[in-house]
């Protein structure tokens, strides 16, 4: 994970931050670049849906 969160913040998808809720430890968010995927992302979700079958029984809350 470490390394994963390394790799968004050096391609400029995500900053680093110290953490409010735990001091000492860092925090991480989306910058402007990194906000700019939402619309491909969500393409992406849409085609799945569309063309993965079984893909909207997987968003369905599972009942207990």
């Amino acid at each position: 994970l470490a390394d994963r969160l390394a790799k968004l913040v050096d391609s400029g998808l995500a900053e680093k931050y110290p953490s409010k809720d735990s001091p000492g430890r860092d925090a991480y968010r989306l910058t402007k670049k990194g906000k700019s995927l939402k619309p491909v992302l969500m393409a992406m979700v849409k085609w799945g849906l569309e063309n993965v079958e079984g893909s909207a029984q997987l968003l369905q809350p599972k009942q207990s």
